[in-house]
């Protein structure tokens, strides 16, 4: 399996771009950098996206992204978000007011755009990989993402704060090589982190310790860019075992 890094910041600046990161060229995870980080043929070969939530910067270019595979797609392309993230999408963005519904408008004409809901705590078949959705703890409904290619897997929180139903799955997850996490804030923003709900370091290493796999690498997510410094610093002190990893954009991991 190999994932590459196309956007891994809590935010936007002239250096930093949102989340979003694509597996072995074929599987868009979240969208919130895409049309800038790849060319026309290697956007052309994405066959599908899973969405975690509907955050801003996890859906910032699916406007964009879908509208050139409108244009210029000749094969069929899936969408896979929750019901509630589905609902938000279509009433909010692609309402026909601040974009058009170009999956209503495929389905009339060429046919090649496709939307899937799933639910929470749902296994479902994606192209080659089996993707498990596993709910997590942030101020809107997320979910993070088990994806399997029936040899190894990855594991993906998408955005949370404190949770223990993920690590529940990652645990029974018996092929689980590396795991992508969301720390956002440095510890003496807390008391903000409780309300984002976003990981500290401090509260990154109580979420390690639920983790029983501890010879997986584990990369660090969607640090916001102005707090980088400090809340990188305060990574390199947590007391563990585990490989702890600083996402950059254009990494590459092979798993």
């Amino acid at each position: 399996m190999n994932i590459k890094i196309l956007g891994c910041s809590g935010g936007k600046t002239i250096e930093r771009s949102p989340t979003s990161f694509i597996v072995d060229d074929r599987l868009l995870v979240d969208a919130g950098s895409v049309m800038d980080k790849l060319d026309t043929e290697e956007l052309l070969n994405i066959e599908h996206l899973i969405l975690t939530h509907s955050h801003f910067d996890h859906i910032a270019d699916l406007p964009f992204l879908v509208l050139m595979y409108f244009e210029e797609r000749k094969e069929d392309f899936h969408v896979y978000a929750s019901d509630i993230t589905t609902e938000w999408i279509f009433s909010h963005v692609l309402n026909g007011k601040i974009w058009p519904d170009l999956f209503e408008i495929s389905s009339q004409n060429n046919g090649i755009l496709f939307w899937n809901s799933f639910n929470h705590r749902e296994e479902f078949k994606v192209g080659e990989y089996k993707v498990t959705s596993v709910p997590v703890n942030h101020t809107v409904p997320t979910n993070g993402f088990i994806i399997d290619d029936g040899n190894d897997s990855i594991a993906f929180t998408g955005d949370t704060f404190i949770t223990d139903e993920f690590w529940k799955y990652c645990n029974d997850q018996e092929n689980l090589r590396a795991l992508i996490i969301d720390v956002c804030l440095p510890n003496n923003m807390i008391d903000s982190a409780e309300i984002v709900l976003h990981l500290t370091p401090n509260t990154l290493s109580g979420e390690l310790e639920k983790l029983e796999h501890k010879d997986i690498t584990v990369f660090i997510n969607h640090i916001k860019p102005a707090l980088r410094d400090s809340v990188i610093d305060e990574i390199e002190e947590i007391d563990t075992s585990l490989d702890l990893i600083i996402l950059e954009e254009d990494m590459i991991i092979d798993i």
